[in-house]
């Protein structure tokens, strides 16, 4: 039986390249899910430690106390708890005394 060699299938080797494919593109885009996920949580992170970084240096600042104390001529929240706290009244019962 010395003639020919037979032929060698790869039928067997393709399938496994293609399954391995597979496996490695699965394992690339979990990888760029989880990437991307904890990116947008340390955004988050950030951002939110930043806000409060920025409300504690505002309440510490004496500037900011001063300005919150005097607004101004243009005080529309004084102006609408003036005017309900007068409505308010207004609607109380009277005594008679």
């Amino acid at each position: 039986m010395q003639g020919r060699p037979q032929g060698v299938n790869f039928r067997c080797l393709v399938t496994l390249q293609i399954g391995f494919t597979y496996f490695i593109a699965t394992l690339l885009f979990i990888g760029a899910l989880v990437l991307i996920s904890a990116m947008f949580l340390v955004a988050l992170a950030v951002a939110l430690v930043a806000l409060g970084v920025q409300r504690d240096l505002m309440a510490l600042s004496p500037c900011y106390r001063e300005r919150r104390v005097t607004q101004g001529p243009f005080q529309p929240t004084s102006r609408v708890m003036e005017t309900s706290a007068g409505v308010i009244d207004s609607a109380k019962p009277k005594r008679r005394n």
